[in-house]
């Protein structure tokens, strides 16, 4: 005997069927497993294989229309990682990759004003890929604050014969090139000034010392920067590196 479902009964059928399907989105959900983490929403379990977030550029990231807080991508260029939306900014997730080099110039002999050029990274001594060991241009890679440090060993190649003048005061510096010039940080070599009545009047550089040069400093993507040698008026020879093994030693590091 065939049985005809009555108005009413299709009723109760899609009620039930809605009902279900409503619970099961509501429900958790687990992909890769039948019982999903009780505090999870949603459970992924896979060996294997990974979660693969939306990738994108820092551009495109800043262009996300009112981002929702704990939103996270992962940047593709300048310093790579993921990034989560705190309500506020974006944040880099984690510890990023360390981003600057280290470099040495064993000897390098100078008499005027230069840019210290052709450095090694050599191991000890590393370059992240953002400085142009032969150059001696840093170019920063993305904006924020870099500690830069130097330690430059030097000697004169012979007796200093002659008094040098009050306005001869010759320092180390770290110069931005690029796009805009600016002297970022100095170092003075140090001089002997030596003035006894009647008997001794002397100005001269010491015939050998180290100068350390410091500091941290904010530098936006693109900055060019070198290390160099301002004479300021000495036309003493010095013998950089002042013949010891490390020579002169650079590092500039993202912090």
């Amino acid at each position: 005997m065939k049985k005809m479902f009555t108005t009413r009964s299709l009723r109760m059928v899609t009620a039930a069927l809605l009902l279900l399907f409503s619970s099961a989105i509501m429900a958790q959900v687990g992909i890769g497993t039948l019982t999903p983490d009780a505090s999870s929403q949603l459970d992924i379990t896979a060996t294997g294989k990974g979660l693969l977030v939306p990738r994108m550029n820092a551009g495109a990231r800043g262009a996300i229309a009112s981002p929702a807080t704990g939103l996270l991508v992962y940047q593709t260029d300048g310093t790579t990682g993921f990034y989560a939306f705190d309500g506020s900014t974006w944040k880099l997730v984690g510890t990023p990759a360390l981003t600057g080099f280290c470099a040495s110039v064993s000897a390098a002999s100078v008499s005027a004003s230069t840019a210290f050029t052709v450095w090694s990274t050599s191991s000890p001594f590393y370059n992240t890929g953002d400085f142009d060991a032969t150059s001696g241009e840093f170019i920063v890679p993305a904006t924020g604050n870099y500690l830069i440090s130097a330690t430059i060993p030097y000697k004169t190649t012979a007796a200093v014969t002659t008094s040098q003048g009050a306005g001869v005061n010759p320092y180390f510096e770290v110069v931005r090139t690029s796009p805009s010039s600016a002297s970022l940080l100095q170092a003075y070599l140090p001089i002997l000034d030596v003035n006894i009545a009647l008997v001794l009047t002397l100005r001269s550089i010491l015939g050998n010392a180290t100068v350390t040069i410091a500091g941290s400093v904010e530098l936006t993507a693109g900055d060019i920067i070198t290390l160099n040698y301002n004479a300021n008026g000495l036309t003493v020879p010095i013998d950089m590196g002042g013949g010891l093994g490390s020579g002169i030693v650079w590092s500039v590091t993202k912090l």
